[in-house]
């Protein structure tokens, strides 16, 4: 039975419940692996697309604060955004947001590290952090 589906590379990909679940709860597992906290907040930036779902179960069932935050906002809105808001971690879905957070990144640091979701080489990637603390 499928419960998500999304395209990548014009391709879609369908995610059963189980999966859902699995992968859900990797994230839990990589995000305290990380030293998350209940309260610590933990950003994400992307468009509609299951991965957002899987990081928002994985975040609150850590009892971390997910913050949602527009994809579409200027380099100074982020930056007021997650100065005011501490978030511990960012997760992105592309290549242009990682570059526009990584700009901003010498005045926030307290940002240990982003996450991109779509895979791209030498950037750290949701994929790895899941795959890091799969159980």
């Amino acid at each position: 039975m499928m419960f998500l589906a999304g395209k990548e590379k014009g391709v879609w990909k369908k995610y059963s419940i189980n999966q859902f679940i699995e992968i859900s709860n990797n994230i839990s597992y990589g995000l305290l692996a990380l030293g998350i906290k209940p309260g610590d907040k933990i950003a994400t930036i992307t468009n509609n697309r299951p991965e957002w779902n899987f990081l928002d179960i994985g975040i609150i069932q850590t009892g971390a604060i997910h913050l949602p935050i527009y994809p579409t906002i200027s380099e100074a809105d982020y930056q007021y955004i997650l100065n005011h808001s501490m978030v511990k971690y960012v997760f992105v879905s592309s290549e242009d947001l990682y570059r526009k957070i990584s700009n901003i990144l010498p005045q926030l640091t307290f940002i240990p590290e982003i996450y991109i979701i779509n895979p791209i080489n030498g950037y750290p990637t949701l994929s790895q952090l899941i795959e890091t603390w799969k159980r």
